[in-house]
């Protein structure tokens, strides 16, 4: 039997090698070429120009450079993406290999590069953007702006790089609360009679609202869960936060160090809410800026709910910065176009699977621990 080779989950992304010019320069005249038919249709007038500059030669220039940073992201052990920026701010390149594309390739090659030019004290990233990348910027929060770049081929386009608001998720992230309530609404379910064990309650239901949970328990397990039953397990839930519940480590203090306003949104019910960070001792720094999942149609993965906080607060979406725990929020972060970290410290999320789910989705970054945050900021 041939043994099956382990693929790589999410991408690796380092600096540019000189002995790799070569293969560099053919993942970019492939991806050119492969995938982005929409800008030259195959065309040699179209399509010789832009790949003239696309040798060994004029890469190893590019490594070279110290005004660049040419970054080669790495998926299975070889070469899956490759990205530069210019000291000035500019994104210049981020191309994914035909093989692999939708792995999340380009997301960790913008994350690399935007991060790289936040160190050095940009506040925004400026990039063209071609017709074939237009809907993957836009939905990385970039804004088109005023004018066209590349000859008119292509669209200018601009995204912040500081964070104008920090909108935090709650449970699992300011409250370590998940490992709590998951087990409340395991045994609320299994003694309704339903089959099912732990981890398949965590897997389906962790980051959603009561009524996202409720719809999804009648459809899947043909439960319909009364309010009487509801109130039950609130109640239980309640008294095991006032026993058992904390704070996530270090996130008083972080608090504390924000430079940037910031709120939170959660897909639990206000007063929930507010008891869980009453109990936590966060209650005065969030005063005034609570929002619940009740307050919007939809809720997460929808954008719903980080859309209407950032209205509420002022803060356009692509200025905004989601701090969040479960699959259902870094999509709903995600699809709100905000700049989305994925946080891994609490109870629920220590195993691998889980930050492997958090991955797949495209976060900026993962955190395991809350005094990460700043360096993100």
């Amino acid at each position: 039997m041939t043994p099956r080779v382990r693929q790589s989950v999410t991408p690796r992304v380092r600096p540019a090698r000189p002995g790799e010019a070569a293969e560099i320069a053919a993942l970019l005249r492939r991806s050119i070429t492969e995938l982005c038919a929409a800008d030259h249709q195959g065309d040699p007038a179209a399509l010789d120009p832009w790949l003239a500059n696309k040798t060994p030669e004029t890469v190893a220039a590019w490594i070279a450079d110290p005004r660049q940073r040419l970054v080669a992201a790495e998926l299975d052990g070889r070469l899956a993406g490759v990205g530069a920026a210019h000291e000035d701010g500019r994104i210049l390149l981020n191309y994914v290999s035909p093989d692999c594309v939708g792995r999340g390739v380009g997301s960790a090659v913008m994350g690399e590069l935007e991060g790289w030019l936040r160190g050095r004290g940009h506040a925004e990233a400026r990039l063209e953007a071609t017709r074939t990348a237009l809907g993957f910027y836009r939905a990385r929060g970039y804004v088109e702006g005023a004018g066209e770049g590349c000859g008119g081929a292509c669209r200018a386009m601009a995204r912040p790089l500081v964070a104008g608001l920090v909108i935090f998720d709650c449970d699992g992230v300011l409250v370590d609360s998940e490992p709590i309530s998951l087990r409340l609404l395991y045994d609320t379910l299994t003694e309704a009679g339903v089959a099912i064990d732990a981890a398949a309650v965590k897997a389906r239901f962790l980051g959603r609202s009561l009524a996202s949970t409720r719809a999804m328990v009648a459809e899947e397990f043909g439960l319909d869960v009364p309010d009487a039953m509801l109130e039950t397990m609130r109640d239980r839930l309640y008294a095991a936060f006032r026993a058992e519940l904390t704070a996530i480590p270090g996130v008083a203090e972080t608090l504390a160090g924000l430079k940037a306003p910031f709120c939170v949104a959660s897909s639990s019910q206000t007063e929930r809410i507010r008891l869980s960070l009453e109990i936590a001792g966060l209650l005065p720094a969030f005063e005034g800026r609570i929002f619940s999942a009740t307050e919007v149609a939809r809720g997460k993965p929808a954008p719903d709910l980080f859309l209407h906080a950032a209205a509420r607060m002022g803060v356009p979406p692509a200025a905004c910065l989601v701090v969040e725990d479960s699959p259902a929020g870094v999509a709903a972060g995600k699809a709100a176009g905000m700049r989305v970290v994925g946080f891994t410290g609490g109870g629920h999320a220590g195993e691998p699977g889980h930050r492997a789910e958090l991955a797949a989705l495209g976060p900026e970054a993962i955190i395991d621990h809350m005094r990460d945050l700043a360096a993100l900021l």
